[in-house]
């Protein structure tokens, strides 16, 4: 079992990310409304769509009231979370299906078919760079031709003096929310020990900007960019 998926996959932490992500995650609400406005067609558009490492169901719920003649195929290798995102998206069951698959595995993609879009929101950056670039090249030859690949997700600097900054601005928004949200206050060292403890037991492996850029590039795709950018996240888009 992957690390990941090990720690994903358990009653409690789903039920925790669920609850808590909009407290440590800033810009979730905004960077998952980028990759939907970045949809290459209408709004009354009759496109299938697959949410790598849907999670909870936190962008599908997006993409079905956003696009509501899209049809989504949710993958995640946590079953646990899966059941969440299962209830959050109740009344959207005739649109949507969900797949038990971890992705850093080959064959995950088996009998999957073919989409229009392929979404993914803070998930890859949990597998290793070899998986990644892997990843994108099935991903590749899992879209229509014109098709879209929008991935959301941590990255980190090509510099420590960069990153170190980007540490700092992100814990200080974390210890802000969690005082104001939760009630919780605790000083900004603290706030930045419990970020890279939650760090290490999810196993985040970010990847930098050029480097994801590269790996698109190589796996195929006439296209790829960065079109959204904040600190520690990113959003890219590639166009088959």
């Amino acid at each position: 079992m992957s690390s990941w998926k090990a720690y994903y996959d358990l009653k409690k932490t789903a039920a925790w990310y669920d609850k808590h992500q909009f407290v440590v995650n800033p810009k979730r609400e905004e960077i998952a409304e980028a990759i939907v406005n970045m949809f290459p067609c209408k709004k009354d558009a009759k496109i299938s769509v697959l949410d790598l490492g849907a999670g909870t169901g936190f962008l599908t719920e997006k993409i079905l009231k956003a696009y509501p003649e899209a049809i989504v195929t949710c993958v995640d290798g946590a079953k646990e979370m899966l059941k969440i995102a299962k209830t959050r998206l109740k009344s959207h069951l005739d649109r949507v299906s969900f797949q038990v698959r971890d992705f850093s595995k080959r064959g995950w993609n088996k009998s999957l078919g073919s989409f229009n879009v392929v979404a993914s929101l803070f998930a890859i950056h949990h597998i290793q760079d070899r998986y990644k670039r892997t990843l994108y090249k099935q991903i590749y030859r899992m879209l229509e031709q014109n098709g879209y690949f929008l991935l959301g997700d941590l990255v980190k600097s090509r510099y420590d003096v960069f990153e170190e900054k980007y540490e700092d601005i992100w814990c200080k928004i974390i210890q802000q929310r969690a005082k104001d949200i939760l009630g919780i206050e605790r000083t900004l060292e603290q706030v930045k020990q419990k970020d890279r403890e939650l760090r290490a037991s999810q196993r985040d492996m970010p990847a930098t900007v050029d480097e994801q850029i590269g790996w698109l590039r190589e796996a195929g795709f006439s296209l790829a960019e960065c079109v959204w950018k904040w600190y520690r996240l990113a959003l890219f888009v590639a166009l088959k």
